[in-house]
């Protein structure tokens, strides 16, 4: 049996977990994570997969792939992940000609994109199968490398609504200091189903950089929820997952027919014709009612909440 069999295998059967690098966390402490994955724990819901994508790349690029098998009841699927591991001895490194793949200070295999010229060789070096070349671009999972030495756990595992990825000790990953002015956090609702999950979204100036569960709300995808009470720099010490759906918020968010002021009818139904109002207008006239229309010759009394 050839390596590369084996290892993936090895991924596809059991428990697969990767010793992560030494890294130096913005608090001081050097430790040395591991990112495992259970496959008994998930529950193919693709919240890692979608939480992996960033919204200034092709919206091809995933850089975790979860293949799904079918199976006999009473276990009727099984999962199994592929993502970088970033190998001790690293073929991709010595297979780029030009260089664009290093291992950096912290034992995290990164990638130059300047430097990249899209060869592929470094996609046929990995004995995974999880590197990716598109449009003569190469793209790898980093660990979220900034995050983390900011505190932040890896996008994949904080959104895991099952814990069947993992990032140990994940109780060392706390954010070491709240947003500054550049950068907000944002505590919404989901708006992609009825079941309107909270949300914590870090923002910096109109980009989104990162969808999280909110620890406060009652649908965090965790099951159970911070009392309101809890101080909020000890919330940033609690998970809240996701599902997949959030993590395309950045899709809405860019999407050039987003509405953004409210509007109300200035013509008959089905003209089409509206108008801008003020927020203050739109919560009068849905709260008090009255003949909302009656510029349109619309003489009926709406009722109000």
């Amino acid at each position: 049996m050839k390596r590369r069999e084996f290892l993936k295998i090895l991924a596809h059967s059991t428990t697969f977990c990767l010793i992560g690098p030494r890294l130096s966390l913005a608090s001081g402490e050097k430790i040395n994570p591991r990112l495992c994955f259970e496959p008994k724990l998930c529950l193919g819901c693709e919240a890692c997969v979608t939480a992996c994508t960033r919204p200034d790349e092709p919206k091809e690029v995933f850089r975790l792939r979860l293949k799904t098998q079918e199976k006999k009841a009473p276990q009727a699927f099984s999962f199994s992940l592929k993502y970088c591991p970033q190998c001790q001895d690293a073929p991709c490194i010595t297979a780029c000609p030009e260089g664009a793949l290093r291992r950096n200070t912290a034992g995290v295999i990164v990638l130059e994109r300047k430097k990249c010229k899209g060869h592929g060789l470094c996609a046929k070096a990995c004995p995974y199968g999880v590197l990716e070349v598109l449009y003569r671009q190469a793209f790898k999972c980093d660990l979220c490398y900034e995050e983390l030495k900011e505190g932040y756990l890896p996008r994949c595992v904080a959104v895991c609504p099952t814990g069947a990825l993992s990032f140990e000790p994940e109780k060392n990953f706390v954010p070491q200091k709240l947003p500054g002015k550049e950068e907000r956090l944002v505590q919404t609702v989901c708006l992609a189903c009825n079941s309107r999950c909270g949300l914590r979204v870090r923002v910096k100036g109109d980009r989104i950089l990162r969808v999280d569960g909110n620890p406060y709300h009652p649908y965090n995808r965790t099951g159970k929820h911070l009392p309101y009470h809890t101080p909020f720099k000890k919330s940033l010490e609690v998970r809240g997952a996701t599902c997949a759906k959030p993590q395309m918020d950045e899709d809405y968010f860019k999407n050039p027919y987003r509405i953004l002021r409210p509007l109300k009818r200035s013509g008959p139904r089905g003209s089409g014709r509206f108008e801008p109002i003020s927020w203050e207008q739109l919560i009068q006239e849905i709260s008090e009612g009255g003949q909302l229309f009656a510029h349109l010759g619309d003489e009926r009394h709406y009722p109000g909440l």
